[in-house]
C-alpha cells in the first residue's frame, strides 16, 4: 500500500493528476514550436525555389532571345554580302556593256547595297510588305510562301553598309610614297574653320600648339621610320609618350585598330568622336604602289567642303546644289571613266593643281569607285540586340 501511495503521490496533488498533466503539457508546447519551425523553413524554401525558377526561367529566355539576335545580326551580315555582290555585278556588266574596263565603275549613295541600310526586317516589315502588297495589287510579284517563312522571324535586324573608300585612310602614311596626300588631306581637314577652332580649343588642353602638329603626330605614329616630323615639336618620335605612365613608343607600323589613336598625344575622347567619320585605316595598303583614294560620290559632304574652300565662296550655291543632289537624290558627282578634274570644276569649283609630287593635286586625291565597304549589323529579339 505504501508503493501505491507514494506512486499516487508523485501523480497527484489533493487528488488531481498533476505531475502527468505538466508532462503532457510540456510535450504538446514542443510539438508545436517544432511544427511551425518546419512550416517555415518548407515556406522559406518554397519562396526560394520559386525564385530561384524564376531567375532562371528569365535567364534562359534572355539566352535564348540574345541567341537569337545573334543570328538575326548573322542573316543581317550574309543580305549586307548579297546586296555587295550583286551591285559589284551590276556594275562590271555595265562597264562591259559600255566598252570599258576597271576604270568604268562606279559607287554611289544610290547603289543597292545602300537600299535596305536603317530599314528594320523581320515579321512585323513582312506584314507591311504583304498589306501594301495587296493594296497595290503586287501580289503576283510576291512569292507568299517566302512571306509566310518570313513571318516567323521572332524580332527583325537592320543593316548599314557604307562605304570605307569615303574616308582618308591614314594607314597609308607607313609608305613615304603616298604619305604627303595623305598629310594633305588631313591638314585640310582639321584647318577647315569650324574643324581648327575646335581643334585649338582641345589641343591647348593637351599643351599641343596647332592641328599641323596633331597631324605630324600621328604620320610619326604609323610610319616605319624613327625621324620626326619637322612640325611636331619633339626631337624624337617616342619624346611625347616617354611622360605617360608606364611610358611607351610610337608604333612605327599600321593601325589595328581604331582605338589605337588614343594613344596617340592629343588624341583625347571629344576628338576621336568628331573626326572618326572621317577616318579609317581600311583597307591595308599591299604594295607601295596603292594608293588611298578617296570616292568622290561617297565621301562625307563636310570632307569635301573642308578639301574645296573654294566651295564655300563664290562657288556657294554650286556646290550646295551638286551636294545636295548627291545626297537626296542619289546621284553619282563622278560617274566611271569620267575625268575627276573636270568633275571638280563643275561641282565644287577646284580651280588651281598642287605642285607635282607634293600630295596636293587634289585630282589625284579621288576616284569614282570602292572596293571596301563597312557592314554594321544589328539583330534585336524583345529585349536583347546584338
Amino acid at each position: 500500500m505504501s508503493r501505491i501511495w507514494r506512486r499516487w503521490q508523485r501523480l497527484t496533488y489533493l487528488g488531481f493528476p498533476v505531475g502527468a498533466a505538466r508532462k503532457q503539457m510540456t510535450r504538446r508546447g514542443v510539438a508545436l514550436i517544432i511544427s511551425v519551425y518546419v512550416i517555415a523553413f518548407i515556406m522559406l524554401f518554397s519562396a526560394d525555389l520559386i525564385q530561384n525558377s524564376r531567375v532562371s526561367l528569365e535567364m534562359s529566355l534572355n539566352h535564348k532571345d540574345a541567341l537569337k539576335a545573334e543570328y538575326m545580326a548573322k542573316s543581317a551580315v550574309n543580305l549586307a554580302l548579297i546586296l555587295l555582290t550583286a551591285d559589284f555585278g551590276i556594275d562590271l556588266f555595265q562597264a562591259q556593256a559600255a566598252g570599258g574596263k576597271g576604270g568604268g565603275l562606279s559607287d554611289g549613295l544610290g547603289d543597292i547595297w545602300s537600299a535596305l541600310n536603317g530599314i528594320p526586317i523581320g515579321g512585323g516589315t513582312v506584314e507591311l510588305m504583304a498589306s501594301m502588297s495587296e493594296q497595290f495589287n503586287l501580289n503576283e510579284n510576291l512569292d507568299n510562301n517566302v512571306l509566310g517563312q518570313l513571318k516567323l522571324f521572332d524580332g527583325d535586324f537592320t543593316i548599314n553598309v557604307s562605304d570605307e573608300s569615303g574616308r582618308i585612310n591614314i594607314n597609308f602614311c607607313a609608305q613615304d610614297p603616298r604619305c604627303s596626300e595623305i598629310k594633305a588631306m588631313l591638314t585640310a581637314l582639321f584647318n577647315c574653320p569650324a574643324e581648327k577652332q575646335f581643334l585649338d580649343q582641345e589641343l591647348l588642353k593637351e599643351q599641343l600648339e596647332s592641328p599641323d602638329q596633331l597631324v605630324s603626330l600621328i604620320v610619326d605614329w604609323v610610319d616605319f621610320n624613327k625621324k620626326p616630323q619637322d612640325q611636331s615639336g619633339f626631337n624624337g618620335e617616342d619624346d611625347p609618350y616617354q611622360d605617360n605612365d608606364p611610358p611607351y613608343k610610337a608604333k612605327n607600323a599600321p593601325f589595328d585598330s581604331f582605338e589605337e589613336l588614343r594613344l596617340i598625344r592629343g588624341w583625347n575622347e571629344r576628338i576621336h568622336t568628331v573626326f572618326l567619320p572621317y577616318i579609317t585605316i581600311f583597307p591595308y595598303q599591299q604594295t607601295q604602289t596603292d594608293r588611298a583614294k578617296i570616292n568622290l560620290n561617297t565621301a562625307p559632304r563636310e570632307l569635301l567642303q573642308c578639301f574645296f574652300p573654294e566651295s564655300r565662296g563664290q562657288c556657294s550655291e554650286q556646290s550646295t546644289l551638286a551636294l545636295h543632289n548627291r545626297n537626296s537624290e542619289q546621284t553619282n558627282l563622278a560617274e566611271g571613266g569620267a575625268k575627276i578634274k573636270d568633275v571638280l570644276k563643275q561641282t565644287l569649283c577646284y580651280q588651281q593643281d598642287g605642285a607635282a609630287g607634293s600630295g596636293e593635286k587634289k585630282e589625284d586625291w579621288f576616284t569614282s569607285n570602292s572596293m571596301v565597304f563597312r557592314v554594321e549589323a544589328t539583330g534585336s529579339v524583345g529585349d536583347r540586340d546584338k
